[in-house]
């Protein structure tokens, strides 16, 4: 195994360095960074009856990378992650500048729907820190526009598994889907602009997947379509800076939506209940919510940011011909600051609070079922050196 391992950083390290062979200028970088944070979970959000407390020490979100120029029109780009003991890429890609104005992308890197707001290490990958996909393979279109930046992407296509249930019997009964096929790819634009002194990027995307079953005879199937519409702003008026986004969509979890974890999946309803003839509905989830930045840099080596995130989800389903609607709503607020030791070298510390809200189903005719989730709060040090 330590064999097979040292193989695999070799070839890491060699493979760049075979391509910067052929480019006229490569530039080497790179992070390590350490979290040692206490994370304390409440007994609801356990679901063990207990609460529980631990200690987490790990690398995190570590990372080396190489920029290519291969000449003004081609470049490259090829950064690996090491975070919890695994090592992948992060981005892999080359880029063709055809113009002045534009650039086709084949690869792996930033979706057009990312949009970074906070400056949480913490708390990021939970909420707020972007507020569509993240990292995707594909191929995607950058072209200044109208003084801004137009992106448009065909990106890998999100095959999350949807959930089923049999609404003959209230939906005591689970069934997972044989098969989930896809035709299309991820589709997704944004376009950035500066109006003034306020900073704004619009985003969207669309994801569908075919959801087939093959539970008694025959093969039936159901489409399951996502999407994912924002806007974020950012001022600075230096010191302080403000940042706000916001966003709306349609069964996300589907989508491969990146950071809004506690809210609910579609649901896809197939009635039993006339033996072999089944009858399949599509319950689509609908999604708000919105981050809020505020933060003030005191000097070159020191800033303080807070920060609040909400999610929340609506599914309207029918059992037995009884309608009724499950809410869940989840937030999370951040305060953490930026102490710079020296050039290059970071200490971050952070408390982030999860709330995961309450479960809450209402039947038509007013019987409401209320299942309180908890949450957990994180707080601690992330320690960062950049070389």
């Amino acid at each position: 195994m330590r064999k097979l391992f040292l193989v695999l950083i070799i070839a890491l390290i060699a493979a760049p360095l075979a391509l910067a062979t052929t480019a006229d200028k490569m530039n080497f970088y790179g992070r390590v960074c350490v979290r040692t944070t206490i994370v304390d979970q409440d007994k609801e959000y356990t679901a063990t009856g207990v609460d529980d407390t631990d200690t987490n020490w790990s690398l995190d979100a570590s990372r080396i990378g190489f920029d290519f120029t291969v000449s003004d029109a081609l470049s490259a780009k090829v950064e690996m992650n090491a975070s919890g003991g695994n090592v992948k890429y992060r981005h892999w890609y080359g880029a063709w500048k055809f113009n002045d104005n534009g650039t086709f992308v084949v690869g792996h890197t930033w979706a057009p729907t990312f949009v970074a707001l906070t400056s949480s290490n913490i708390g990021s990958g939970d909420y707020g820190e972007m507020m569509g996909s993240l990292r995707e393979s594909g191929l995607q279109l950058w072209y200044n526009l109208g003084g801004g930046q137009l992106k448009v992407a065909a990106l890998a296509p999100s095959v999350t598994q949807a959930y089923s249930i049999d609404t003959s019997t209230l939906g005591t009964t689970a069934y997972a889907w044989n098969d989930t096929d896809t035709t299309l790819p991820k589709l997704e634009v944004s376009y950035n602009h500066k109006f003034s002194i306020v900073d704004m990027t619009f985003f969207g995307g669309y994801n569908s997947t075919d959801a087939e079953d093959t539970y008694v005879s025959g093969t039936s199937s159901v489409s399951i379509d996502s999407y994912v519409l924002g806007l974020t702003a950012a001022v600075d008026f230096k010191p302080a800076y403000f940042k706000a986004g916001v966003f709306m969509g349609q069964n996300l979890s589907q989508y491969g939506y990146f950071g809004i974890a506690a809210v609910a999946q579609p649901v896809v309803g197939i009635n039993t209940a006339t033996g072999t003839s089944f009858s399949y509905s599509t319950y689509d989830v609908d999604y708000f919510g919105w981050t809020l930045v505020a933060g003030f840099v005191v000097n070159d080596r020191f800033e303080v940011e807070g920060s609040w995130t909400h999610a929340e989800s609506e599914l309207d389903v029918n059992y037995l011909g009884a309608g009724g609607t499950r809410n869940l709503e989840a937030d999370q607020f951040s305060f953490l600051a930026t102490y710079k030791l020296a050039d290059g070298v970071y200490i971050y510390p952070e408390i982030v609070f999860h709330d995961q809200g309450d479960d809450e189903i209402t039947m038509i005719g007013g019987s409401t079922t209320t299942t309180e989730r908890g949450g957990y709060n994180e707080y601690g040090i992330y320690w960062r050196i950049n070389f």
